[in-house]
């Protein structure tokens, strides 16, 4: 069984699994019932299925994107009091299901206690964090979010980083101006 069928597992066990539905059709507007149920090619493993309409699929049905996200917000559940880095979690999804798993991970992260580390080259996850999750709350943002800004200097070669909330500062660097 993979590492996501333990965490999967284990949310099941925690009876979390209808909220952790909910999550996931949130974010992908699927996976909002599953299972484990015996796998065509090994009978005697029992895997995860998704439930849609009639038909059950399997987690290799899907696509990159959705066993990404998946797989970091099962994982995001199971913890509390922890942190989780993640690098470049633009990878593998579309913009709207991007932006949905970036509120549903704050939000996690936020009732587990969890700290978020987040690698991008995204205008649109940078958009999605520092516009959108904290667009009606300013107070919670300076507590709660911190840019990082990290480039090479080209003329000596040396990598350089600092902590910014300069919102043109950030998008030139993201190549967005």
């Amino acid at each position: 069984m993979s590492e996501l069928e333990s965490s999967l597992g284990e949310i099941k066990l925690q009876l979390r699994d209808k909220e952790f539905g909910e999550i996931l059709e949130k974010i992908y507007g699927k996976g909002k019932e599953w299972e484990f149920l015996p796998h065509p090619d090994s009978p005697q493993e029992k895997r995860i299925a998704f439930k849609e309409g009639e038909r059950r699929f399997f987690l290799s049905d899907f696509g990159d994107g959705f066993r990404f996200g998946l797989s970091i917000c099962a994982k995001a559940v199971t913890l509390n009091g922890t942190a989780i880095f993640i690098e470049e979690i633009e990878n593998h999804q579309h913009s709207g299901s991007l932006k949905q798993l970036i509120f549903a991970l704050v939000d996690i992260a936020r009732k587990n206690n969890i700290q978020l580390f987040i690698t991008t080259h995204s205008n649109d996850v940078w958009n999605s964090i520092s516009r959108v999750v904290y667009e009606d709350d300013a107070k919670r943002e300076k507590e709660e979010f911190r840019c990082f800004l990290v480039e090479r200097n080209m003329k000596t070669g040396v990598v350089e980083s600092e902590a910014t909330d300069d919102v043109q500062k950030i998008t030139k660097a993201l190549g967005q101006i």
